[in-house]
């Protein structure tokens, strides 16, 4: 049985409003050279999002917990971390969401869970690799609060209704500023770490965009009136440039050359729209991937920021859509979460 992520729940509730027919079973590219692709056996379980902590990649797989492979070992297996809730139903947005890993003890994981339906997210923390979880969301005044993780060396910030801060990895949780309802992005920019953003939905089903510039500790709403604007689900950075900016959404992709203060679309219903996730490519900036929640349109890439797309050719086509996707700087490859597996795609 194929799995859904909340982040495709809430796809499928927008898609219902816009005008769209999605295009199933006809091949998008004939350019049979470009994609290498190698399943990974985690099979047809829930993989939600994808964190790496080299040598481990981190599935948070939702009601199937959490799980990790060694992927710099060779036929190493999955090893299950933990945190199932096989009474719980990920269409009510129940399971484990995000992970953070310790940046000088790996052993050191918290992770942010929903174990009793929408808005009652905990965040557990495990000392011993995942074989014990205890509480870690003192300070938080709500369990539903903290939906996403973003690590520093002095400290993890979780956002959600309110964006926390933590200077002991969860001992104790203290409040930084005012956050949204539904969390989809939280991220910073790979070089200038002082530049974050979160993105998501509104209670109102609004997209909605905030940046920092100052790690995190302020907050501002970006103006997106110019533009087409939907549910926001993912970010990407130039690594060059801090001030350009790639959001995907519902409807589309937008981009911004100057820190957000103006916009363009470069990607729409008639190309690609249900972008559940982003990936600039580090060793050029011209080029990114687009992840969609649309079968048969389900991943694209550009070679000149954003003007073109390409669709290529994907896994078990006619069912393969992309929930997430991770860059690996050592293997040079992205790894990709499906409803099917998840694939290790080498790009040409």
């Amino acid at each position: 049985m194929i799995k859904v992520s909340k982040r495709f729940y809430s796809f499928l509730f927008f898609s219902a409003i816009l005008p769209l027919i999605f295009t199933c079973g006809n091949n998008p590219t004939d350019d049979k050279d470009s994609p290498k692709w190698e399943a990974l056996g985690y099979g047809d379980r829930i993989a939600s999002r994808l964190v790496m902590a080299d040598p481990y990649l981190y599935v948070c797989g939702a009601i199937d917990g959490l799980w990790r492979k060694n992927i710099r070992q060779e036929d190493a297996d999955w090893e299950y971390l933990g945190l199932a809730d096989p009474a719980g139903s990920w269409s009510n947005g129940n399971g484990v969401r995000h992970v953070v890993i310790h940046q000088e003890n790996p052993d050191w994981l918290m992770v942010t869970s929903n174990t009793g339906g929408a808005g009652q997210h905990k965040i557990y923390r495990s000392l011993d690799g995942g074989q014990n979880w205890a509480r870690a969301d003192s300070g938080v005044s709500s369990p539903g609060n903290i939906q996403l993780f973003l690590q520093y060396p002095d400290r993890v910030l979780g956002a959600g209704l309110s964006i926390y801060s933590t200077h002991d990895f969860g001992n104790h949780w203290e409040i930084v500023a005012n956050g949204r309802q539904q969390v989809n992005i939280f991220a910073n920019h790979p070089i200038a770490k002082h530049i974050v953003w979160m993105g998501g939905e509104t209670a109102f089903f609004d997209g909605f965009l905030l940046n920092s510039a100052d790690s995190g500790r302020t907050w501002e709403e970006i103006d997106l009136l110019q533009v087409s604007i939907s549910v926001i689900f993912s970010i990407a950075f130039d690594a060059t440039n801090s001030d350009m900016v790639y959001v995907g959404m519902n409807s589309g992709i937008i981009k911004s050359s100057d820190g957000g203060q103006s916009w363009i679309n470069i990607a729409g219903l008639d190309t690609i729209y249900g972008v559940l996730d982003l990936v600039a490519d580090p060793r050029n900036t011209q080029h990114l991937w687009a992840g969609s929640a649309v079968q048969g349109k389900a991943f694209w890439e550009t070679w000149d920021a954003g003007y073109s797309w390409k669709s290529i050719e994907v896994p078990n086509y006619d069912s393969l859509i992309v929930y997430d996707m991770v860059w690996d700087e050592v293997e040079e490859a992205l790894y990709v979460a499906t409803p099917n597996d998840i694939f290790q795609f080498t790009p040409e």
